[in-house]
């Protein structure tokens, strides 16, 4: 019987519930998260009942791997309200319920907040390198008879990005 299992994270900032939910069916069905590593890591252990929450760490980066110092101090600050960080990656926090009487991390407002700055960082990201691709083969088709662009280093940026 396999013991581990790793799922590809495929979760968006604004489905951060969904992302919670799915943490806690796993849970009911036996499987339990641990942490990110090349995707979601689950241990085989005994169905429970866990609540996770999933929240956006408005200082995160999208290059995080591992609790930065920052978020290690957001997990202190949760830890007192009853939350304990799993895990994170990205601008993503995992926290388990540790206590019955645990509050709410972030009101809603904030959490509204977190996440429209996340996903608009990371579209402006996208949008800014498409922009840079299309202003590449623009000068391509420009200035090409002059031979200043060759056309595989459009194709190698093309798929780079």
């Amino acid at each position: 019987m396999k013991t581990k299992k790793r799922v590809p994270l495929y979760f968006q900032y604004r489905t951060c519930d969904a992302f919670s939910e799915y943490l806690r069916m796993q849970s009911k069905q036996g499987w339990h998260f641990k942490e990110f590593r090349f995707g979601m890591v689950f241990e085989a252990g005994q169905p429970r009942e866990r609540f996770f929450d999933v929240e956006v760490f408005p200082n995160g980066m999208e290059t995080d791997l591992k609790p930065e110092k920052e978020a290690e101090e957001y997990a202190e600050y949760c830890e007192a309200a009853g939350w304990k960080l799993v895990d994170s990656i990205r601008k993503f926090c995992v926290f388990e319920k540790v206590s019955a009487d645990a509050v709410a991390i972030v009101t809603p407002r904030e959490r509204f907040e977190n996440i429209r700055r996340a996903e608009w960082q990371r579209w402006g990201k996208y949008v800014s390198m498409y922009a840079f691709q299309l202003s590449l083969l623009g000068a391509n088709l420009v200035w090409n008879r002059y031979g200043l662009f060759m056309n595989t280093l459009v194709i190698l940026f093309l798929f780079v990005a």
